[in-house]
């Protein structure tokens, strides 16, 4: 059972606080939540089809990630532009931005969405088997519980997903090829980081580069709503 608390709150702790304080109190986000997740579901979902559909790709684990992140980034762009759509639509009869996605909150719920479909379903079998008895060990993480280093990966993936949805909207905003191949290559490196998981001690390796791409992530997506606010105060007000 203390396996068990620990991994949940490990995995899922950054999630449950974002998700009480800043997306809980308002259903709209709460409904934003719930659509980015059904995106990144769907998007697993065409990647496992491709991956059934071409035996190929069954040899490569790069040509996977590629797959998967790619796939990730079409859908996340599918949620913007659904989002985008819904909010001009709704306000011909409302002035309240219900599905905005361009606002700080509803960028934060829609990466937080991302965060939460990518946690349960790559680590809900985990969890529930870590209630025990006994833990696992394995040859790429001997000194640490085979269901920590994992919950350890994806708190640190559930951050990731919503710091890099800000990234990810400032790039479509602008539609700027530079800022769209960044952010799609940051994503690369990011799962590109758990290859390192198949050797030796590998999570030695993955947590701490891991790590340290949620990191500039994040201070690339803290520049960004910088910036956004300070263009909001120096905007002048129309009268």
């Amino acid at each position: 059972i203390a396996l068990f608390a620990g991994c949940l709150l490990t995995a899922l702790g950054p999630a449950t606080i974002v998700f009480l304080f800043a997306v809980a109190p308002h259903a709209n986000l709460v409904v934003l939540t719930v659509l980015s997740a059904f995106f990144w579901v769907c998007s697993m979902c065409a990647v496992s089809l491709v991956w059934l559909a071409v035996p190929a790709l069954h040899q490569s684990k790069l040509a996977c990630i590629l797959l998967a992140v790619v796939t990730q980034e079409v859908f996340r762009y599918g949620y913007y532009v659904v989002c985008k759509s819904a909010q001009r639509r709704l306000a011909q009869v409302t002035s309240q931005k219900l599905f905005c996605a361009d606002d700080l909150f509803g960028i934060l719920a829609a990466g937080l969405g991302f965060g939460l479909a990518h946690a349960l379903v790559f680590f809900g079998r985990s969890l529930e088997r870590s209630v025990g008895p006994g833990t696992i060990y394995t040859e790429a993480c001997s000194s640490m519980s085979y269901y920590m280093s994992e919950a350890i990966l994806i708190s640190l993936f559930t951050v990731f997903h919503m710091s890099h949805m800000v990234v990810a909207t400032e790039s479509f905003r602008s539609m700027s090829r530079s800022r769209l191949l960044a952010s799609g290559a940051m994503h690369v490196v990011a799962s590109g980081s758990t290859v390192f998981n198949t050797l030796p001690n590998g999570c030695l390796v993955s947590i701490p580069a891991l790590f340290l791409i949620v990191v500039a992530t994040s201070i690339w997506a803290l520049k960004i709503v910088y910036r956004c606010m300070s263009d909001e105060v120096s905007r002048p007000v129309s009268h």
